[in-house]
């Protein structure tokens, strides 16, 4: 049965009427990285390299030097301020998800960025892209290999109740030593939900929350 409750009034909740900012400090306090400070905005490339349903991911580095994806959700083309909550706390959520996943078969989660009006989601940059373009290359033992190798990830994720939601070959990345690991976590859920809530929407509630 969901719980019923009114939207951001109860501390720990992330609403769509929350701004970026509110949504930033909630994560930090559940243990997400801000890494703003961290991050070069001045090195990010000037267009994406890769697109999807909710945002675009530029390169950027780090003030470190390190090279990282950036990944943008698409803000400026709300014109309602609901929708632009509403995908504001999607990423809070995909980032909060993300964050408990520590496995080398997952993509790390370095955190994330408050840039203008986005939050914007940040991890190593992995130049040989998505396993879409190595599949015909590889050899079958290598195939082999990306197959048992994604099998125990998604073992590690059921064992500790995270359900990705959308496993799939442009979602699985391969590092420069062949090695394949788990991203996008846009859709994944938790089946316990513990401290940080979530506001969302069902067919049978107005409003419900999800605690993580």
């Amino acid at each position: 049965m969901a719980i019923l409750h009114a939207e951001g009034a109860q501390s720990g909740v992330i609403s769509r009427r929350m701004s970026p900012h509110q949504m930033a400090s909630l994560l930090v306090l559940h243990g997400v990285k801000d890494i703003t400070n961290e991050l070069d905005f001045q090195r990010r490339s000037a267009e994406p390299f890769a697109r999807g349903g909710f945002g675009s991911i530029y390169r950027g580095k780090l003030q470190d030097g390190r090279l990282v994806a950036i990944k943008y959700i698409y803000l400026r083309d709300c014109e309602e301020l609901e929708l632009k909550g509403k995908r504001c706390k999607h990423a809070a959520h995909k980032l909060y998800t993300w964050s408990k996943c520590d496995h080398p078969g997952i993509l790390k989660a370095l955190g994330f960025a408050i840039f203008e009006e986005f939050i914007v989601l940040v991890s190593p940059l992995m130049q040989n892209g998505p396993l879409t373009n190595h599949l015909v290359r590889e050899n079958l033992c290598n195939r082999l290999k990306f197959c048992i190798d994604l099998t125990e990830t998604v073992e590690y994720l059921h064992r500790n109740g995270i359900f990705h939601g959308d496993i799939k070959a442009d979602n699985i990345l391969v590092s420069d030593n062949k090695e394949v690991q788990l991203a996008d976590f846009g859709s994944a859920t938790l089946t316990e939900y513990h401290t940080l809530l979530f506001t969302w929407t069902s067919p049978q509630f107005a409003c419900s929350i999800r605690f993580t």
